[in-house]
């Protein structure tokens, strides 16, 4: 049995807004497909092996985290895979977006 990724509605939500800056902001459609590409490949192996990631207890219990570039994937382990919870820019203020 394959592990299996879930996303929380916030990473979708992150991911949508990191695409459009991306996208829109930067005029750069093909860049935005690149690193969508380059997140899922990782989120892809971290759910096969999801220790891999740093522990983030401070983040919350159990969290987790990875990075592609400056993008920072947050998730939690769970028995059939992992879960996303969310997906921010590495320049984001951590504790006030996991109410720390």
């Amino acid at each position: 049995m394959s592990a299996r990724v879930f996303w929380d509605v916030r990473a979708q939500n992150d991911l949508a807004m990191i695409v459009d800056y991306i996208a829109f902001d930067q005029q750069s459609p093909q860049n935005d497909e690149l690193l969508l590409d380059m997140i899922q490949n990782k989120i892809e192996l971290y759910a096969t092996s999801p220790l891999l990631g740093e522990i983030r207890n401070d983040l919350g219990p159990e969290l987790r985290i990875f990075s592609v570039h400056s993008i920072v994937v947050v998730y939690a382990v769970i028995p059939s895979g992992i879960v996303i919870e969310r997906v921010i820019h590495a320049a984001r203020d951590f504790p006030r977006l996991f109410g720390k």
